[in-house]
């Protein structure tokens, strides 16, 4: 059978004019170029078949004239006809061109005396047949174009194996995906130069198994990268880790298929947590990533990667699962979903410590199919492409197919992170975090499919992974980031909460209520960890979100204080300061990098930083907090983040006012070189629906209702 194989893709090469075949796939089968299975049909028939000595009777071919090619009619009968193998592809078929394969055994005087009997044939006015190719070193064969009553005469021909129509042959195209990855802006190139394969790293998919035989996961030795071995939540099955649904094999071929794949030299481990239908349980969730920790605890030292290129609704202990492998090393990269919904809503793309993903289309705008689309919001950290994306399949071990979603766009950042990880395996999860974010590409993607609302607070980030970026993807300064808290639920009083990563600090804490009925935010520490706290307001109140400024910098150490309640008194003010205190050497003494205010009710005009511009030559450190109680308040309570770090040096930055309409926004910016610490909304009436830091700017909006004044956005900016 090999033999046989290997002699029919030689034919189709010979016949192409191009050096590379790009794999076509009907229904998940796929020719391809290596030693596979030929995808047989038997007596296909092209119309009504005749025999063949009647179209050689009408075209008055008898014995004295096939006699002086060493011929008789006899060669032209046979009690079976010869296979026909039709193009997988219809749309790749050359019309009227067939490729002629001679039995094992054949003469070649033999298949001379035939190629030159049928051009003879068609001369005297029988079936047409033009022969223009002939493969002697390769094979007996031939190839030309042929009427359909040609084909019906050849394959009665006595040693004639099969006939199979030619197809068109094509460059192989590189995937667009991996295409767009190497480069920040369109056109797409055609090309995917890496800077790295991710040898030496494990990438877990945690999905619905992986069939670990596909060619895309051969490695160089001819064994497969992926193993065969995993774990199977569903382990009373039989179906061990294969993949009966598809999902999970066409994720791991994007993250680490030697062709379709970001990360071509990856381990690919499956961890089957989802059925064949595609679900599975919270429980299967916690029950798979726990089988991944107790691997990674086996091997602290090895370089892991969690692909989880699924979702549900929003479960605090999946997050802090998730959580718990970011915080023992493993890099976990989450589909933020597909539901064109806030992605703050599900898990686990909503824990502050996995790399939430969402997807994007090959004109660089978000995905969007139907009545299906990209996720957006806070909880994104960056996008990748997600439609259309061709990968492998589980139906066979060369099936192909194309799927879309976040699923797909998850891998491809896995896929990066791998990559990373084999050029620097001392690198931090948040530190990857860090680099794909600090290298994405900015402002390259239409968010017109996102509601309003959301475009300012969803990173405009496309992933890039340049060639050859070894040398410059080393982080020397500060980096933040705001990381979002899942909405509260519209309570009166409601809390919700969120964290940064144990490696980071947090600068700053804001809050943000869509209908501005909230009671401010707050930072405390739960068990040990600096926690920004929102509070939605009375029972009439939507809900609330609280939003965290979290950084990188290097040696920097911080601590709150907080104030005395102001009075009920409309306008009343309180405010508290950084004090001096014991800092390491080197130091600076503690400056305000955030300031932040609640109250016990739902009016609230928000916190800003005492002004320490004292004239265009003069600025004081930047030391105090000012709570501002709104007209109708209950009082209010100032809260200053203090932090110390070599050179630190901050300053605040104020927008001009909003209009007095309802939903108007402001923006702050800090200038280059600089970086957000804090966001916060300013409003003298109260009227603020909150503050929504991002990237470097700090959004401030006006409340549903409108005001008699509008709002201020006031930005803490630090520099090392």
């Amino acid at each position: 059978m090999a033999k046989f194989q290997l002699r029919t893709v030689a034919f189709l090469l010979a016949v192409t004019t191009t050096a590379l075949f790009s794999l076509h796939e009907v229904n998940g089968q796929v020719l391809g170029m290596d030693n596979k299975d030929v995808q047989m049909r038997e007596h296909v028939s092209l119309g009504p078949v005749r025999p063949a000595k009647s179209i050689l009777h009408e075209a008055n071919i008898d014995n004295s004239f096939l006699s002086s090619f060493g011929l008789d009619v006899s060669a032209f009968s046979r009690d079976q006809i010869a296979d026909y193998v039709p193009a997988i592809e219809q749309a790749t078929r050359v019309n009227r061109r067939y490729i002629v394969v001679m039995e094992d055994g054949t003469s070649s005087s033999y298949v001379n005396n035939v190629v030159s009997a049928l051009g003879a044939t068609a001369g005297r006015g029988g079936p047409s047949i033009d022969i223009d190719r002939r493969y002697e070193e390769l094979g007996l064969g031939f190839a030309g174009e042929l009427s359909d009553e040609a084909v019906t005469v050849v394959r009665n021909i006595r040693g004639v194996s099969y006939v199979e129509e030619d197809v068109l042959f094509t460059k192989q195209q590189v995937p667009w995906g991996l295409d767009r990855m190497d480069q920040m802006d369109l056109p797409l190139d055609s090309h995917y130069f890496k800077a790295g394969d991710g040898s030496g790293v494990d990438a877990y998919v945690v999905d619905t198994g992986v069939r670990h035989s596909h060619e895309e996961f051969l490695g160089k030795d001819g064994k497969s990268r992926a193993s065969s071995s995993g774990y199977d939540v569903f382990n009373t099955n039989g179906n061990g880790v294969a993949d009966c649904d598809g999902h999970g094999t066409h994720v791991a071929g994007i993250l680490g298929g030697k062709t379709t794949g970001v990360a071509t030299g990856v381990n690919i481990k499956s961890v089957r947590v989802l059925n064949c239908q595609g679900s599975g349980m919270a429980s299967h969730v916690l029950d798979g990533l726990n089988w991944i920790l107790e691997k990674l605890r086996q091997n602290p030292n090895k370089r892991i990667v969690v692909c989880m290129s699924l979702l549900g609704q929003f479960s605090q202990t999946v997050n802090d699962a998730a959580a718990k492998l970011v915080r023992e090393g493993a890099v976990v990269v989450a589909a933020a979903g597909n539901f064109k919904l806030d992605a703050c809503q599900f898990s686990p793309a909503s824990s502050s410590e996995v790399i939430t993903v969402g997807g994007t289309k090959s004109d660089d705008s978000t995905y969007e199919q139907s009545n299906y689309g990209s996720n957006y919001g806070g909880c994104i950290d960056i996008f990748a492409p997600g439609q259309h994306i061709r990968s492998a399949y589980k139906n066979s071990d060369s099936s192909y197919h194309h799927m879309s979603g976040t699923s797909q766009a998850t891998p491809h950042v896995a896929g990066a992170a791998a990559i990373l990880l084999q050029i620097d395996p001392t690198l931090t999860p948040v530190e990857i975090r860090s680099k794909l974010i600090l290298r994405a590409s900015k402002s390259k993607i239409n968010f017109g499919n996102f509601p309003a609302s959301a475009r300012t607070v969803t990173p405009n980030k496309l992933i890039y992974l340049p060639q050859g970026s070894s040398s410059t993807l080393t982080i020397t300064d500060p980096f933040c980031r705001s990381v979002w808290s899942a909405l509260s639920e519209p309570k009166a009083g409601a809390r919700t909460n969120v964290s940064c990563t144990p490696s980071e600090v947090m600068t700053g804490c804001s809050s943000l209520a869509n209908d501005n009925n909230k009671g401010g935010e707050k930072i405390i520490k739960h068990n040990g960890v600096d926690t920004c706290i929102a509070m939605n307001g009375d029972a009439r109140a939507t809900g609330v979100y609280a939003v965290a400024r979290c950084c990188l910098w290097p040696s920097m150490t911080c601590q709150t204080n907080t104030s005395a309640p102001s009075s009920s008194s409309d306008d009343a003010m309180t405010h508290t300061k950084c004090h001096r205190r014991e800092v390491p050497e080197g130091h600076s003494r503690p400056i305000l990098t955030g300031c932040s205010s609640h109250t016990s009710g739902h009016v609230l005009g928000g916190a800003r930083p005492a002004t320490n511009q004292i004239s265009i030559f003069i600025r004081l450190p930047l030391h105090t907090c000012i709570g501002l109680n709104a007209p109708g308040g209950t009082g209010v309570v100032a809260q200053a983040m203090c932090c110390s770090a070599p050179g630190l040096d901050c300053k605040t930055v104020w927008s001009p006012e909003s209009a007095t309409n309802k939903n108007s926004m402001v923006v702050a910016i800090c200038e280059e070189g600089w970086l957000l610490t804090n966001c916060n909304a300013y409003s003298w009436s109260g009227h603020s629906a909150g503050a929504q830091p991002y990237d470097n700017k700090c959004f401030a909006r006006n409340g549903v209702g409108g005001g008699r004044d509008g709002v201020y956005a006031v930005a803490i900016c630090c520099k090392p």
